[in-house]
């Protein structure tokens, strides 16, 4: 029997593949995290909606989503994408390797916020709306870079309570910004930066009084020099975030607030994957874990929720806002594929070796690639930059289930990517069925 002690004190046993223990353990060991996820995601998706429903999709929102996005360009990459699978995938790790990390991403976090000023700009965005937004964007970013560095350091020991509510007090102090009587979506979005920035340095606080790095992550402290970056991990993880941007900056091409709306699939979907899958999946796949399949019961439950739920979305919409139905039906594949391929992609970095993972390094690429030559078309639309993102993970998915000899996975995720590769074709064909 294995004891695995969290934060706080609460101790979860371990026996065999199920865990077994008294109730507290149980639920605070496994409902804590998704509980705090669901809260953070929850109000960051009723963030979203406030804002918009305050003065609507306008150059200041625009601009807002597409710098905070930016501003995360770096924490994927870097932290998520290198940095916690070489913590996990058996890799030694150094002081040096620990802080060299903590203090990079916040630095290059603003770098790229900076880069996409300059594009924001040249692509005829008011040059007040940007410069205002982007330099909050900066110093949140900075902050949100740190939360993020001790919580997957934390995540990577076996505890996601960290990890999971890394935007919860930002959320929380945006939600009293918006509540103020302001006069425009200018000043709406700064006072939200404003206050989302104390809410994260809030936390940084709590986080720095709570625990240590050094503490958590000095089972993994090696004396012998450990690799600055792992090549395969950043390789995959540079074309798969970078992607991400990639697609994002290429929908700023479409009409004003066309990148607003984008981004609110983009939303829901985060937040779906994080609630179900990614608080649970520590649990299951850390440093120490040994099971290769012990995750797929979890994403079974998974996808026969989200399916349910996404096919009554489907038929509601269908009656009350005929017009939207073909975008409810690409979010809901989506959220298959990206639960799938979460699942998968975490067990592939844990138990197979880092090359094995550059198979994938094509995917976006090829993505992103069709994506661009459809921008040059006149049927370019919402609808296609939807489709992109959930390709993206569709293809992703159905490779890694063939490495990990996952059947039932890659048959879904084939099948399902073959769709959304339909609906791309007749987003361009009839891009009158996905204007918004």
């Amino acid at each position: 029997m294995n004891v695995v002690e969290y934060s706080g004190g609460t101790q979860l046993s371990i026996s065999g593949r199920f865990g077994v223990g008294s109730v507290r353990a149980v639920v605070a060991g496994y409902l804590r995290a998704p509980s705090i996820a669901l809260a953070s995601q929850g109000l960051g998706l009723i963030q979203l909606v406030a804002l918009l429903a305050r003065h609507g999709p306008t150059d200041a929102t625009d601009c807002y989503l597409y710098f905070y996005n930016l501003g995360l360009l770096p924490v994927q990459i870097i932290l998520v994408g290198v940095f916690y699978p070489m913590l996990i995938n058996k890799t030694d790790v150094s002081k040096r390797f620990v802080d060299l990390y903590g203090a990079i991403t916040p630095v290059l976090s603003v770098a790229t916020i900076g880069l996409g000023m300059v594009w924001m700009l040249e692509n005829g965005r008011q040059f007040n709306v940007v410069v205002q937004i982007g330099l909050l964007c900066g110093l949140n970013a900075f902050v949100q870079s740190i939360v993020w560095f001790r919580g997957i350091c934390a995540e990577a020991s076996g505890n996601p309570v960290w990890i999971s509510g890394a935007t919860l007090p930002a959320s929380f102090f945006a939600l009293v910004a918006l509540a103020l009587p302001l006069r425009d979506s200018l000043q709406t979005v700064v006072a939200m930066l404003l206050f989302m920035l104390l809410g994260s340095m809030a936390l940084v606080v709590i986080q720095i009084r709570s625990y240590s790095v050094a503490g958590v992550v000095g089972e993994y402290r090696s004396d012998r020099a450990s690799p600055v970056v792992n090549y395969w991990f950043l390789a995959r993880s540079t074309t798969g975030y970078g992607a991400a941007v990639g697609i994002q900056s290429l929908s700023a091409q479409l009409p004003p607030a066309a990148l607003t709306i984008s981004s609110i699939p983009v939303k829901i979907v985060g937040a779906t994957t994080t609630i179900f899958v990614n608080t649970l999946l520590p649990r299951l796949v850390h440093r120490n874990s040994t099971d290769e399949l012990a995750g797929r019961p979890l994403l079974r439950y998974a996808v026969v929720t989200i399916s349910l739920v996404s096919a009554i979305a489907c038929i509601a919409t269908f009656f009350l806002a005929g017009r939207y139905v073909l975008f409810v039906v690409i979010v809901a594949i989506w959220l298959i594929v990206s639960s799938i391929s979460s699942v998968v992609t975490r067990f592939a970095m844990r138990y197979r070796e880092p090359r094995q993972l550059v198979v994938t390094v094509a995917v976006p690429i090829g993505v992103l690639s069709l994506l661009w030559l459809t921008s040059l078309s006149s049927g370019f639309s919402v609808g296609a930059v939807i489709c992109a993102y959930a390709l993206v993970d569709g293809v992703t998915s159905a490779v890694l289930s063939r490495l990990m000899s996952y059947r039932w996975e890659l048959w879904l995720s084939s099948i399902l990517s073959f769709a959304l590769g339909g609906l791309w074709l007749a987003s361009i064909g009839h891009s009158q069925l996905f204007a918004v």
